[in-house]
């Protein structure tokens, strides 16, 4: 009988793989309930540091905490992952590749997958911290830009509509992160040029960056 493989499916596995994990291993429980509280701590701690700029409406200590909350999420990376060694075990690809899947149903339920666990969650709750703060600085459409970021091409629903016949319906993305701002081309038919250069995964950008879209040439400001 042929069983349909959807997304889904990766976060059934990836739960059953914690449940089994922790059956009979009274340490791993205990590890795992260790990794929650410290999940809520650096949540709680995330968004707290993250809300402050917004509390304090000063885009200064802004730029100053939000790098500061960066280095302090790389490092809940670095430790909360040893922390579920065993436990929260990531779904390797490898072991996909020789299965009749569809790569969008990999790719998708991987990601969905890696998203189940109490370091994405807690990365997430930190993070709002930052829509908090935009949302206090500049307002509900500073905070929508900071929780999807700007969207680009010729679709309606776009942040940005681009008047560009060579530009696709959604073309690209711009979007913030602790370290600075991003740009992703979103499978554009004609691609992304951050220079001269097409983009094939998000790329870090800097202020005086040129990116171009179709035909149509913008300059990255702050």
């Amino acid at each position: 009988m042929a069983v349909s493989v959807t997304p889904a499916t990766f976060v059934r596995l990836k739960l059953r793989l914690t449940v089994n994990g922790l059956r009979g291993q009274t340490w791993r429980v205990a590890l795992f309930v260790l990794g929650i509280l410290l999940g809520i701590g650096f949540a709680a701690g995330g968004y707290a540091t993250f809300a402050v700029p917004g509390l304090l409406d000063d885009n200064r200590v802004a730029e100053m905490l939000l790098t500061l909350g960066g280095a302090a999420i790389l490092l809940g990376w670095l430790f909360l992952p040893l922390i579920f060694f065993g436990v929260d075990e990531s779904l390797d690809p490898a072991r996909f590749a020789l299965l009749p899947l569809r790569r969008h149903t990999l790719i998708t339920g991987l990601f969905l997958a890696s998203m189940t666990g109490v370091p994405a969650a807690a990365t997430l709750v930190a993070t709002l911290g930052m829509v908090d703060s935009a949302a206090r600085i500049g307002g509900p459409a500073a905070a929508v830009v900071q929780a999807s970021g700007v969207l680009l091409g010729r679709n309606p629903e776009c942040t940005l509509v681009l008047d560009d016949d060579f530009a696709s319906g959604r073309h690209a993305r711009i979007f913030q992160r602790p370290e600075g701002w991003y740009v992703e081309d979103l499978g554009s038919t004609n691609g992304t040029y951050l220079g001269s250069t097409r983009l094939t995964d998000p790329v870090l950008v800097e202020a005086g960056a040129t990116l171009r879209i179709g035909k149509t040439v913008l300059e990255l400001r702050k």
